[in-house]
């Protein structure tokens, strides 16, 4: 398949000759994601060179269609040859991708006033509220410490629910119980009415439900830190602004600049991000039970319960990150957290977990926190859950978690409750 990409401000025409199947589908993805990133509006589509569509690039054009109407943007076929146009109405989708009527429920992009802020690497647009950022309660649950002691048992299992406005991250599994859930106990966050977790147990590929109705995900949680966002979590959009063969941010320094808006000591973020290389580590077996003498963060037990990411890892793909950033952490906190590699304040300390999934755009704007998190998950398209740290050693060291653009939300917290 041949793809030419021209683009006018904030339109761009694709133009596709030859067949797009199940073999050209993920190359067209990766040049419509190159698209999107570029913050194009309007995608219009010249197909009257494809000779064959099949349902795999039927599916991946309703795809785009649908996420970029969610964005406020449109996307559609302005030309189409014989063989495409027939298999499009035997589909029922032609006129769904030929639509040119206005964009039903698109969020208001950019209603809100906004002050735009350069810092080191980085420009901020924050989005100011008419009303200030409650001060919410950090909730603190269970003993992290046990994880490098003798580990975890029934009477650490506590329910934790994922309601829309609450927000978790620690080591929790999603099941009906304890037993059910033993050994499967790994890294998971929550937030906007969504749950996602690792199971430390088989190949580790995650897992997550979503609030639906009535039903709201019920999180078994043996260690973690939870916090509401509140009805006035303020927004915060950034992209790197460096120098071209280094355009990323680092993790400390967005945890920096969440504080430094919060006017806080400690501050919750929900972060939305393209990720540059994401540096973590995940359990390999369950928390439960660890053997007298096993520190599973030290040499050589280190290997057989922790997968790590040896270099930063998933560029380009979508990062949903939760977390607690702080300076100067309380007593009660301290536990929990641990300093941001790369920072140049010592104090600077956090605790994050980030769920990956394949690139999605963000609206342009304001917007709001939950549609945003909750269309980021489908069935079959989460990459890994991640505890995100740093890797300092000399040399050999990973660095941080990095992030291209991206926005996020927070709340300033009251750690002392």
């Amino acid at each position: 398949m041949d793809c030419q990409i021209s683009r006018a401000e904030d339109v761009a025409q694709v133009v596709l000759i030859g067949s797009l199947d199940s073999s050209w589908a993920p190359y067209l993805s990766d040049r419509l994601d190159e698209v999107v990133r570029t913050g194009v509006r309007e995608v219009l589509l010249d197909m009257s060179g494809v000779s064959y569509l099949s349902s795999n690039g039927i599916a991946l054009l309703v795809r785009y269609h649908r996420e970029m109407r969610l964005i406020g943007g449109s996307f559609r076929i302005v030309e189409d040859s014989e063989a495409v146009g027939h298999v499009l109405k035997l589909t029922g989708v032609a006129k769904l991708l030929r639509d040119e009527g206005p964009i039903a429920g698109a969020p208001a992009c950019g209603a809100q006033s906004s002050i735009t802020l350069d810092r080191a690497g980085m420009t901020l647009q924050v989005f100011k509220s008419d009303t200030c950022a409650t001060v919410e309660r950090l909730e603190r649950i269970g003993d992290p410490t046990k994880l490098t002691s003798r580990g975890y048992g029934a009477a650490d299992d506590r329910e934790w629910r994922a309601a829309a406005g609450n927000v978790a991250l620690g080591l929790g599994a999603l099941g009906p119980g304890f037993e059910a859930c033993r050994d499967r106990y790994g890294e998971f966050l929550a937030a906007a009415g969504v749950a996602v977790y690792r199971p430390s147990e088989g190949p580790g590929r995650p897992d997550f439900e979503r609030a639906t109705g009535a039903f709201i995900p019920q999180v078994r949680v043996l260690y973690g830190l939870a916090f509401s966002v509140g009805l006035t979590p303020i927004l915060v959009r950034f992209e790197a602004n460096g120098e071209p063969l280094n355009r990323s941010v680092a993790l400390s320094q967005l945890a920096d600049a969440c504080l430094d808006q919060s006017e806080t000591r400690t501050a919750g973020m929900v972060l939305i991000g393209e990720a540059d290389g994401l540096v973590g580590t995940a359990l390999r077996r369950s928390p439960v039970a660890i053997p007298d003498g096993t520190d599973p963060f030290a040499h050589p037990d280190a290997r057989e319960w922790l997968s790590m990411t040896s270099e930063p890892e998933h560029a380009r793909s979508t990062a949903l990150v939760v977390g607690v950033a702080t300076r100067a952490a309380s007593p009660a906190l301290a536990p929990f957290v641990r300093p941001l590699v790369g920072s140049s304040m010592p104090e600077l300390q956090g605790h994050f977990h980030a769920a990956v999934v394949p690139f999605r755009p963000l609206p342009r704007g304001s917007f709001e926190i939950a549609p945003t998190v909750q269309r980021l998950f489908d069935p079959g398209r989460v990459e890994t859950v991640l505890h995100l740290l740093g890797d300092s050693r000399p040399i050999l060291g990973a660095g941080e978690s990095t992030f291209a653009r991206g926005a996020f939300w927070f709340v300033p917290l009251n750690d002392e409750g």
